[in-house]
């Protein structure tokens, strides 16, 4: 019988104290002291008192913060692998990337540029709607998690509607460490500062960075009521302070996507941290589509390293894309596969959209182990010629209810909770 390590989900022997892979204690209860001794495991000082804990406590023993506040956490299946990207996913099937190998290459080889020179990266990813520049993030981060590398991902998306200027900035920090934007301010600003603190340990310098940080994040703890420039100057050093303490310890990949909805005081925020990170391993992956981006916008005049322009696939990766794709079929007849090529202009995105629509209406029979494709019905079906007028479609293909559901969502804004979706329901019954 195997022992699952906690920590990292490596399947050990039985009766094994200490991980073979990662060396976490698998069973604390069942290790005696002399195990414990030899592994080292009760000298891990808490991030927060420093007070000693065994490594296989979750939270410190003393004050309670939890042991592993800027440890990454990587999902493993049984087989050591990520599963499923969940969002390229076609009725369960789990769409593949094409014809970004190269691509996805050279974002890994900048990676391991930055850590060599210690210097910092500043990449441009550009592409039209729905050509595979988040794709590609995620099959990096899963690279990098398959390969169990040292690096410090953080991930965040710039949104059409936001409160304040610097919301994508603080929703990077909330990802690095850990921190829901469920948890109430108190909450979060205590995470936040004892973060700071594990990186920092001076606590002199952890509390004005928390302070001048916080405030430009919303994070603040309110603890110290002396005024705050609002020239940000001071902010965007306490920022570069605590990137590069944080790059010391592990080299960083920090990603901002749609970057064409940032504020004017998020572009110059970047910019000023493309000079203040010279001497860091920091990989920052800028994201955009260039037919959104407004003239005027200070976009033009940020500055970066390296620029990526992912392009439109050709017929035949699409044609390869969507036979993957359908793999669970018995036959793809190949007056779907053309319709698709036809309509997709190339759009994986679009491509998957309208297999999606397909299989809602039935044309892809999906209830059986092995799918069928019903050619009279492709014969018949005219598909959507842009990824917007694919989504229409979709909605226009749901129930009454769904759609119901997702304009509820929609008068919401762009994060929801289904609390608020169920009281907001048993209104509308109600009033029927």
């Amino acid at each position: 019988m195997s022992a699952s390590c906690p920590y990292c989900g490596f399947d050990n022997e039985e009766d094994t104290a200490a991980c073979t892979r990662c060396g976490a204690v698998v069973d604390a209860a069942e290790a005696d002291e002399d195990d414990l001794a030899a592994l080292g495991v009760d000298e891990v000082p808490c991030p927060s008192c420093g007070s000693i804990n065994t490594s296989s406590a979750e939270y410190c023993t003393s004050c309670g913060t939890p042991m592993a506040v800027i440890t990454r956490v990587i999902e493993l299946s049984s087989a050591n692998q990520r599963g499923p990207l969940e969002t390229w996913r076609v009725f369960g099937v789990e769409t593949q990337m094409v014809a970004r190998d190269a691509d996805l290459a050279r974002l890994d080889a900048l990676h391991h540029a930055c850590v060599a020179s210690s210097s910092p990266s500043f990449v441009a990813v550009t592409s039209g709607t729905g050509l595979g520049k988040s794709r590609l993030f995620a099959e990096l981060r899963r690279e990098l998690d398959a390969t169990f590398s040292s690096a410090v991902v953080a991930q965040a998306e710039c949104r059409v509607i936001t409160t304040a200027p610097f919301a994508v900035i603080g929703r990077l920090l909330r990802e690095r460490f850990y921190i829901s934007e469920d948890d109430p301010h108190a909450i979060a600003s205590r995470k936040f500062g004892e973060a700071i603190r594990s990186i920092l340990r001076d606590d002199e310098s952890a509390r004005r960075v928390a302070r001048l940080v916080g405030h430009m994040i919303g994070l603040g703890s309110g603890d110290d009521d002396a005024p705050i420039p609002e020239d940000h100057n001071r902010s965007f050093e306490a920022l570069a302070e605590l990137l590069r303490a944080d790059a010391a310890r592990d080299p960083m990949i920090l990603i901002i996507e749609d970057i064409q909805y940032a504020s004017a005081q998020t572009i110059r925020l970047i910019t000023y941290l493309r000079r203040a990170l010279s001497e860091s391993p920091v990989l920052m992956l800028l994201s955009w589509n260039p037919d959104e981006v407004i003239d005027g916008s200070e976009l033009s005049s940020l500055e970066t390293d390296e620029s990526i322009v992912l392009h439109n696939l050709t017929d035949e990766q699409v044609d390869a894309f969507v036979r993957q794709t359908l793999y669970k079929a018995r036959e793809v007849p190949k007056i779907l596969v053309d319709k698709i090529v036809e309509s997709a202009h190339g759009n994986p995105l679009a491509v998957e959209e309208m297999l999606r629509l397909l299989i809602s209406e039935g044309t892809i029979d999906t209830r059986q182990s092995e799918w069928l494709v019903h050619a009279s019905r492709v014969k018949k079906v005219k598909l959507p010629q842009t990824v917007e007028a694919a989504v229409r479609a979709r909605l226009h293909a749901l129930n009454s209810e769904e759609r119901g559901l997702l304009e509820m969502a929609a008068c919401v804004g762009d994060a929801f909770w289904p609390n608020l979706l169920v009281s907001l329901g048993r209104l509308a019954s109600e009033r029927d």
